[in-house]
Order: structure tokens, then C-alpha cells, then sequence
């Protein structure tokens, strides 16, 4: 999604979480009454920091993935949060593109805990594209975004 478009999560204890995404970056939204009254968050990313997708991980943390099109910093970056979208990790690093127009991903969690993260990036000059997936493990890092020890 993109432009205003919004993607929301549920936890077990029926806080929602939803992210706004938009030119400028990912700003998430709180819900507790089925969305009747909404509370905005702190932003999540930067300028340039967009298309962000939301999961739901089955330890019950959240997890943002969002596209990276700061100059030379272009790739997928996630975050994740361990209360419901309260607080969260700092920018993890699952792939980075050689172009800036690259990102719009989209993560599921597989049966063994992995999460996959589809994107799309600029390959050349000439406007090629590619579709790439990134594997990796939420549970490898830890509530601070550093990887467990």
C-alpha cells in the first residue's frame, strides 16, 4: 500500500495497532474499544522511510517492515515492539538495494519462527526491476534491535 493507506494488527489482549503511512514516513496509531476512538504515536521512520507493513509475530511482538530511501542507506529496515506498539526497536538492517526506488515489503512469520520479507528493487539505470525476499529471525534480536547474544 501507499500514499494514505493504513494496515492494522491485532494483539491477543485486543490492543490494535495500525500504521499511517505516507510521504514523510510511518506514524502508528492505537486502538483498545474495535477502533471507535484512536490514539497517534510517535512517528517510526523518516523522511524517505516509507511503505510500511505490519505482522504480528507469533511471541506476540510486532513487527514493522518498511522500505529505506535515504541517499545512500537504500535497502528494508524493521522494527519491532514488545508492548503492543508502545515502544519500539531501532532500524534493524534485513537488505539492502543498490537504488533508492526499492522497498514496499510485505513480511509473514513461517511455522519455524523466520520471517519472510518481500520487496521490490531498482536494479539498473535502464529500469529494471526485481522482486527479492529477505529470510531471516525476529527472535535473533532482542526489545533494543541488537542481535541476542
Amino acid at each position: 500500500f501507499h500514499g494514505f493507506a493504513r494496515e492494522a494488527g491485532r494483539d491477543p489482549a485486543g490492543i490494535g495497532v495500525e500504521a499511517t503511512v505516507h510521504a514523510h514516513g510511518d506514524d502508528p496509531e492505537r486502538w483498545a474499544d474495535d477502533a471507535r476512538t484512536w490514539e497517534r504515536r510517535m512517528p517510526l521512520s523518516l523522511p524517505m522511510q516509507v511503505t510500511g507493513n505490519l505482522a504480528a509475530l507469533a511471541d506476540g511482538r510486532i513487527l514493522l517492515s518498511y522500505g529505506n530511501r535515504c541517499w545512500n542507506n537504500f535497502g528494508v529496515d524493521v522494527r519491532l515492539s514488545e508492548d503492543q506498539g508502545t515502544t519500539w526497536s531501532p532500524p534493524i538492517r534485513i537488505a539492502d538495494c543498490p537504488r533508492a526506488d526499492c522497498g514496499y515489503p510485505s513480511s509473514v512469520q513461517l511455522s519455524d519462527g523466520r520471517a519472510v520479507t518481500a520487496y521490490y528493487t531498482q536494479v539498473s539505470e535502464d529500469f529494471h526491476y526485481e522482486m527479492r525476499v529477505a529470510t531471516w529471525r525476529p527472535g535473533d534480536y532482542t526489545a533494543s534491535g541488537r542481535p541476542r547474544s
